[in-house]
């Protein structure tokens, strides 16, 4: 459960927890959650996000699409219309993948994409720029470790790992493409 009063507060003050630089500011409702019992009691921030484009907003943008089978559960508990066959083809239309920069100087190991799974939408999707050797370190340490490595995580089957594409605006040199910035997308496109 979740709770932004000030008893709450008042209560972290108390227990002279201290909360991160970013909670309460104009782009976050200051929520935290309700005392947690398989954490000692700890009070947790729980940011979301106050602006138009809700979360988003401050959110790292993190891009994936999910596996299948939760979809096809989905229309097995009796929501029909929800299955990845039905939805699958709208992620396609909506998105539109930016190829990262081969000249960019970033390593660019297991930044592999589907050019299939993505169209010419509104939504666009990249691979972040700079990423650390310990990410690729990981990598490597997995596929060592039989982790399968995966192409894509868009395509309905991310089981494995890979390098994880956000929502980052190709014309803005990557910056990040917050949900304000596609919400007036005409129906037709949708």
């Amino acid at each position: 459960m979740v709770t932004n009063s000030s008893a709450v507060r008042q209560t972290i003050q108390t227990r002279q927890y201290k909360l991160s630089d970013d909670t309460g500011t104009a782009i976050d409702w200051s929520f935290y959650t309700l005392p947690q019992e398989h954490l000692g009691g700890r009070i947790l921030p729980y940011h979301r996000g106050r602006g138009l484009g809700g979360s988003s907003v401050i959110n790292g943008l993190y891009y994936g699409r999910g596996s299948a089978s939760v979809y096809d559960r989905w229309v097995g508990l009796g929501n029909p219309g929800w299955g990845w066959d039905d939805v699958y083809p709208l992620f396609v239309k909506s998105s539109h993948f930016n190829r990262p920069n081969p000249n960019s100087g970033f390593d660019q190991s297991f930044q592999t994409w589907e050019p299939s799974a993505y169209a010419n939408g509104p939504l666009e999707i990249g691979f972040q720029g700079f990423v650390p050797q310990s990410n690729i370190g990981f990598i490597h340490a997995c596929e060592a470790a039989n982790i399968p490595i995966v192409n894509d995580l868009n395509t309905g089957n991310g089981t494995g790992v890979k390098q994880g594409t956000g929502c980052l605006d190709a014309d803005t040199g990557g910056a990040r493409a917050m949900t304000v910035s596609i919400s007036r997308v005409p129906v037709a496109l949708i």
